[in-house]
């Protein structure tokens, strides 16, 4: 059984954030780390391995130079193998574009099981994994808050308004996880030194097979969000009822 799980490099959640004139995210700016739902998603097929043994991790990213730092952190934790989309022509790319490339290498790969999260934390998308089971034509359970391999299915549950959405479907699938499950385990300093040793096979879009990689979404203009106005603080002198009233019904909330 081969699984790749699909990571991602991102800003460290205490390092400063940043926008360049493109409107992408600097990502220079400071610390970056595997993305921490990206180490749920590696430890939900991670912790499938140590009972079975019979399964192969593989974790893809697609990202600047800098993102194999990423699929090392991944490669840590024990991930058999990495592989690391990288291509200038990536830069800037959109969810369309992302999922393209993702597809091609996920296509060489021939995996029983994609896992992703649910969403990353730095542009919160979450809609690549919807786009990569339309192009690979795969089934999707995503949002899952449990997960159960086999060599045949995987099973989940899906946390509902109404109550718990139990779901199955038969390998191969795309699967996306949230917050709900365990966390990462801690690389180990066996595993450290050892994720030197392991392969990491860099792909450029020329080794993809594709051609046409421009961005179908161009941003056009972006600015910070306006500081909050100050609140208005109201002194209880007998008219603070109708003072209230009177705001309220300023803005039309009554």
């Amino acid at each position: 059984m081969r699984s790749v799980v699909l990571v991602k490099q991102v800003p460290d959640s205490d390092a400063p954030r940043g926008l360049d004139p493109h409107g992408r995210l600097v990502r220079s700016a400071g610390k970056q780390v595997l993305d921490e739902i990206g180490e749920r998603a590696l430890e939900v097929v991670l912790s499938h391995r140590d009972t079975t043994g019979a399964v192969e991790v593989v974790a893809m990213t697609m990202g600047p130079p800098g993102a194999r730092d990423a699929v090392r952190s991944a490669l840590a934790m024990g991930a058999d193998r990495g592989v690391h989309l990288c291509d200038d022509r990536l830069a800037g790319a959109d969810q369309i574009r992302t999922a393209q490339a993702l597809a091609a290498a996920l296509r060489i790969e021939q995996p029983d099981l994609i896992v992703a999260g649910q969403a990353s934390s730095d542009g919160a998308g979450g809609v690549l994994p919807a786009l990569l089971a339309h192009l690979l034509g795969l089934p999707l359970l995503s949002d899952l808050a449990s997960v159960q391999l086999t060599e045949h299915e995987v099973t989940g549950t899906r946390l509902a308004d109404a109550g718990t959405v139990r779901l199955r479907v038969a390998l191969p699938a795309i699967v996306t996880v949230t917050d709900q499950l365990p966390e990462g385990r801690l690389p180990s300093l066996r595993g450290v030194l050892g994720a030197r040793r392991k392969h990491l096979a860099t792909r450029s879009l020329a080794e993809l097979g594709i051609v046409d990689a421009d961005p179908r979404t161009v941003v056009l203009s972006v600015q910070h969000r306006p500081g909050r106005a100050a609140g208005v603080k109201v002194t209880d002198d007998g008219t603070a009822a109708g003072t209230l009233t009177a705001f309220l019904a300023e803005r039309r909330l009554i």
